[in-house]
């Protein structure tokens, strides 16, 4: 019989002998001789899911029949299995669907000949072992097997990681025949029933039995015949002499039924069992245990892949996957290959980074080491590198392009209305930044779901290394004793999730601004600080160096800006403190706390806001990263940057959930991180085209190359907003698989001061456009990027972008040709793109093993939040307009003319401080703060009724908006307390089925 194309699996009676641990293996090898591999191209995909679902089909069927059956009598001990456990064999045929997609069942080896002819090889193995092992499989005959079969013939890796699918289709096939016994049981036992009640409703002679009585039969109809009565010792004879006539007798009958039903008993319990061991299985360990590929690849002669984490090294063989021939002979002389070559590198220099085998197979190296071994692209993969390779004129022309096409089709519609030369001229600069901004929105969104993200390979630390000793470092300042012992239990507990004797936390602290060199309380601030920390290192001592250490920096008149403060804000805290670590004494730190013995070991340093936190383990996972060969700093002094490898990392910020929940405004805004440019980076985009991310001033850097890449570049009280800037020099990655958390505004205006704050700061970089920069000693020639230099110019574009759209919708109602909708909808059509990633979402589809109502609802909530951000946008449109102008006119003034207060700044905690209180002052306070939106409305107003009266109705609705922009801010800034909301009885399902499947996980596992 076969199922599907698929040949049925030999019996595996629970009495058949079972093979010793030798005789496995010896048949193992006598197999990998035999089995010969017929070419590629052969076999469907989807035979096994065909197999599959016919197999659960049947097994469902007769799982609802002794479900039935059940209610009524007993069933047999094998039928009790089936039932018991009919969840696990429903996971079973779900995870080969999930984990054997057509496209990779397609490409695995097939045989040739014999009887296991067009099947998988990996399948024909596992049918071999379950039959060879009674259907009863352990992990040590699991490895000896496979072990055994490879010291004959490789395996190729995808056939490894088939093995536990192909283990769960082979179970299947015989779960399958042993369901399909007890159907046939059941239809016996039926059929005497049948007999037994028409023998009592008419007691005559029956003469009319089967050809083959059953023993199943013979058993159930002696059971019926107990409540006949009389009638009963008559269908006995009858029956004695049916069965004697096929050389039978009860007895044999009787005895044959209560073997049978221990077999199928013993089989059910052997392949239920060996199902859930698969199920629960460290495969991923099994896989790199019996891997021929993966012990190659521990020779790396640097040392370096064997302590690499899991997904690095998974990473390292999908590359020998792809450059080799598609066998286990050929993968594993590849492996051979890579591994030579980094050899013959090492013994020249064992420092070097193409000493390590991944330098040549994911690195720079793999162009070189495809040529050495002949190996060719793809026509896809061509097409790949080739847009890659042009990345940069790519990217940016494709925004040209789309933004000189948007701008023409305004110019033409202003010019099929009438308008001609410099009229047109006017449109198009009207159009172009609303234009670049919806062009890139869509740019982006197109890359995030065409380019996989860049994951860096790491490695794996169990305790960082002496060599790695890392710093977290917070800067911030100090202004009473109470911010003192905040900072001091907020660093504690980033410590208590980050422990290791190698990774040390400092406070690096200035006091606030002031008129004078000392106020009354900095002493007894600074004594606090001093007292807590060393009680911090009391308190978790360990016997080795101190882990807390405080940094404190005296306060220098500062000129420009007229007041005392600490040199150069955080940037200059950062840069001294550098140069601490590397021995310096001329810095102005007046104060240090700490076992200063180990400041010259630190390598690293992770530099946090006060109000960030750092996850467990997070720390070690940088540390990992940045230590990696191909992951290391290289800095090349003569253009003055890091040009290979990374000197900074940048991990995704998320926020914190009681941040996000604490205002209307939040719960909006804080769920899209990646979004909003200056808490998170833009997207991946850069990362993954560019293969460099943007620095938003949270994150691990090395100390050593960071230093190299700044040192000198800044003049004083230039810059404001540093963390772009230095990551442009000092090469950033976007990390984007490992987090910090942070705050998230809960104001609008808090969010708006933290813009203000850092649109000047953009802006303060504006000159870093330019062939020649400057810096302490003068001009010098401009070493950055055209990639970089665009990072640059496209924050000072962002910044306008509400400016931008604000006189494009006033031109298009006072003075711009044409039906005022068109105008309109432009500006409505940018504000739009929020809508982009939930398209997106709809036309991709849910998720693997995500289900359709689960997607829809998560459709659902995304595409309510972005039609409220949409909406939100164009409500506070005028009043974003105005602060951005705002933050730019007092910038260019500043850069240009007073060169004064260009350092103004205050920390998020005091902007946050600053927004509860206004909260506090209620409604008159906002309508002050935001007087400016109300204000633009009655100018605009004023304006279309004096130009354009018929502009009115579509203006009508913005101008209530901006009018009401200040109580609405208002309403999304008020504080939410926490409400307990009751379970839904959807809730109450998800929660039980969860339960119910962690449970059956949980006894699995002790099983």
């Amino acid at each position: 019989m076969r199922h599907s194309g698929f040949t049925r699996p030999r019996s595996v009676a629970g009495g058949e002998e079972l093979l010793s641990i030798e005789l496995l293996e010896e048949h193992a090898r006598r197999l990998a001789a035999l089995l010969s591999i017929a070419p590629r191209g052969g076999g469907s995909g989807r035979a096994h899911l065909r197999q599959v679902k016919e197999h659960m089909r049947a097994l469902r069927d007769v799982y609802t029949a002794l479900v039935e059956d059940a209610r009524y009598e007993g069933i047999s001990p094998a039928a009790e299995w089936l039932l018991d456990n009919f969840h696990i064999i429903s996971a079973a045929a779900r995870d080969i669907q999930h984990d054997l997609p057509p496209s990779f069942f397609k490409r695995l080896p097939r045989i040739a000949a014999d009887e296991f002819a067009g099947l998988p090889r990996t399948y024909a193995l596992a049918l071999e072992l379950i039959g060879s092992s009674g259907g009863r499989l352990d992990a040590h005959r699991l490895q000896r097997f496979i072990s055994a079969f490879q010291s004959v013939t490789p395996l190729t890796m995808g056939e490894l990681w088939a093995w536990p699918s192909a283990l769960k289709l082979a179970l299947l096939d015989h779960l399958r025949m042993r369901a399909d016994e007890l159907a046939a049981g059941r239809t016996h036992r039926l059929a005497a029933d049948g007999l037994a009640a028409a023998v009592e409703a008419a007691p005559v002679s029956f003469d009319q039995w089967p050809a083959d009585i059953h023993h199943a039969f013979v058993t159930r109809l002696l059971e019926r015949s107990r409540a006949l009565g009389a009638i009963a010792s008559g269908l006995h004879q009858q029956l004695e002499q049916a069965l004697a006539a096929r050389g039978q007798t009860i007895e044999d009958a009787i005895r044959t039924e209560g073997q049978n039903q221990a077999a199928a008993q013993a089989a059910m319990a052997n392949l239920i069992g060996s199902l859930r061991l698969i199920s629960t299985f460290d495969w991923s360990e099994f896989f790199e245990s019996v891997s021929l590929v993966e012990q190659v690849l521990q020779r790396d002669p640097a040392g370096v892949y064997g302590r690499m984490d899991f997904r690095s090294r998974d990473r390292y063989r999908h590359a020998i996957e792809e450059l080799a021939v598609p066998t286990g002979e050929g993968q594993l002389l590849l492996a051979l290959k890579s591994v030579e070559r980094a050899r013959q590198i090492h013994v020249r220099n064992a420092d070097a980074r193409d000493a390590h085998v991944g330098y040549h197979l994911i690195g720079a190296g793999r162009r070189q080491f495809e040529r050495s071994v002949a190996w060719q692209p793809t026509l896809k993969g061509r097409v790949r590198r080739l847009f890659f390779a042009s990345a940069t004129p790519g990217y940016l022309g494709s925004i040209a392009a789309g933004t000189a096409l948007l701008v023409l089709l305004a110019v033409v519609y202003a010019s099929w209305h009438g308008w001609h030369g410099a009229a047109l001229f006017f449109v198009a600069l009207l159009t172009v930044v609303p234009a670049s901004e919806l062009t890139i929105q869509v740019m982006q969104r197109m890359i995030s779901y065409l380019i996989p993200p860049r994951r860096l390979a790491r490695l794996e630390y169990d305790a960082v290394p002496p060599s790695a000793r890392t710093m977290v470092v917070v800067p911030t300042l100090l202004d009473s004793i109470e911010r003192v012992d905040e900072l001091v239990a907020h660093l504690e507990v980033q410590a208590l999730g980050n422990i290791d004797p190698h990774i040390h936390f400092a406070i690096l602290s200035d006091f606030r601004d002031a008129a004078t060199e000392t106020l009354p309380r900095d002493a007894e601030i600074l004594e606090a600080a001093r007292a807590r920390i060393a009680a911090l290192n009391v308190k978790h001592a360990n016997g080795s160096a101190d882990r807390f250490f405080l940094f404190h920096r005296l306060r220098q008149w500062n000129e420009r800006e007229r007041l005392w403060m600490g040199w150069e804000r955080k940037r200059g805290k950062i840069e001294e403190f550098n140069r601490v670590l590397r021995g310096a004494t001329d810095t102005s730190f007046i104060l240090s706390v700490g076992d200063f013995a180990v400041l010259p070991c630190v390598r690293y340093c992770i530099t946090l806001d006060s109000d960030t936190r750092l996850p467990r383990g997070v720390a070690r996972e940088l540390i990992g990263i940045i230590t990696h060969p191909l992951n290391r700093a290289t800095f090349d002094p003569r253009v003055g940057r890091v040009t290979d490898g990374y000197g900074v990392l940048q991990p995704r910020i998320s926020v914190t959930f009681m941040s996000a929940a604490g205002s209307l405004f939040a719960r909006l805004y804080s769920g899209h991180t990646g979004v909003d440019p200056y808490t998170t980076a833009v997207s991946d985009t850069y990362q993954d085209l560019f293969g460099e991310g943007i620095f938003t001033g949270k994150g691990l850097y090395d100390v050593d190359a960071f230093t190299a890449a700044l040192d000198g570049l800044v003049p004083e009280n230039a810059l404001l907003s540093h963390d772009l800037f230095e990551g442009l020099h000092a090469r950033v990655a976007l990390v984007s698989d490992v987090e910090l958390v942070d705050e998230y505004p809960s104001s609008v205006l808090s969010h708006a001061r933290r813009q203000h704050r850092w649109i000047r700061g953009d802006w303060q970089i504006l000159l870093w456009l330019s062939p020649f920069v400057p810096s302490p000693r003068g001009l010098r020639r401009n070493t950055l990027s055209i990639i970089g230099r665009w990072k640059i110019l496209d924050n000072l574009r962002r910044s306008i972008v509400a400016p931008a759209l604000l006189a494009l919708l006033t031109a298009g109602w006072t003075i711009l040709p044409g039906p005022r909708w068109f105008w309109t909808t432009m500006v409505i059509g940018v504000a739009a793109s929020q809508l982009l990633p939930v398209v997106a979402r709809l036309l991709v589809g849910p998720e693997r093993a995500q289900s359709i109502p689960v997607f829809l609802g998560n459709l659902r909530r995304d595409t309510a939040t972005a039609f409220a951000q949409i909406f939100l946008s164009l409500t506070f449109l005028a009043f974003h307009a105005f602060d951005s102008a705002h933050a730019i006119g007092v910038t260019l003034v500043r850069l240009i003319i007073t060169r004064r207060r260009m350092l103004e700044w205050e920390t998020a905690a005091t902007t946050a401080a600053r927004a509860a209180g206004l909260v506090g002052q209620r409604l008159p306070r906002y309508l002050a703060e935001m007087a400016a939106s109300p204000i633009i409305a009655a100018a605009v107003a004023v304006a279309i009724v004096a130009r354009e009266p018929a502009a009115l109705p579509a203006a009508v609705p913005f101008l209530v908006l901006w009018t009401i922009a200040p109580v609405a801010a208002y309403w999304l800034s008020v504080p939410v307390g926490a409400r307990v909301r009751p379970l839904s009885d959807r809730d109450r399902t998800v929660l039980r089925r969860t339960a119910t499947a962690s449970f059956s996980r949980a006894s699995a596992s002790r099983s």
